[in-house]
């Protein structure tokens, strides 16, 4: 399972406020984990093509109430990125004009992100979710504007399961999970200043 999140840890985090935080990610936390197996699992079935994990100009103008997030510290919006080699192909999970958020620098823009920004990918054994290995430093990602990809060049050849090379769908949280970890933090703690803001 994830680690608590370091934020609950800190001076003047309540504990209800803590629970409600931990409890939230978890239940996110196994959604995602589960819906990426079963996206494994039927991503080359000659009978299904998957269309999710991506957000397009089309889906925003059919759902106005949906929003890109643009930086590391906005709320009520959507983080969304889908993680590939450059050049990679075939993925059953990107559709044409995705959008893509960087998790290592919070922008939208075509910025280079280097690995020094990487606070830490996390793998997991997919059986126990116990953690096997961290790896601070280990990637940087860039926005592929053509593709809306996310791209990055891994240190190591990985298992893929059934996605086709070089598409990293299945690592879209362990490549940059200690940094999707703090941002939990920082926009909790954006969100509350807003409410608190709003009382006065």
């Amino acid at each position: 399972m994830p680690r608590a999140i370091t934020w609950c840890k800190t001076p003047g985090a309540s504990n209800r406020a803590c629970l409600t935080i931990q409890h939230t990610y978890l239940k996110l936390y196994k959604l995602a984990t589960s819906l990426s197996q079963q996206c494994m699992s039927a991503a080359h079935h000659p009978e299904h093509k998957w269309t999710v994990f991506s957000i397009t100009p089309d889906d925003l103008k059919r759902y106005p109430w949906l929003k890109i997030a643009q930086r590391a510290d906005d709320t009520g919006v959507v983080i969304t990125y889908n993680t590939q080699a450059p050049g990679a192909t075939g993925s059953p999970v990107l559709r044409a004009g995705a959008a893509c958020v960087n998790p290592l620098n919070w922008t939208t823009e075509p910025i280079p992100a280097d690995k020094s920004l990487n606070l830490g990918a996390v793998f997991f054994n997919e059986e126990t979710n116990e953690i096997e290995r961290e790896i601070p430093h280990y990637a940087g990602a860039q926005i592929d504007e053509k593709t809306g990809a996310l791209n990055t060049t891994p240190p190591e050849k990985l298992p893929l399961g059934n996605f086709p090379d070089g598409v990293y769908h299945r690592y879209d949280y362990a490549f940059w999970y200690r940094n999707l970890e703090a941002n939990v933090a920082t926009r909790v703690k954006a969100y509350l200043a807003k409410q608190q803001a709003s009382r006065k």
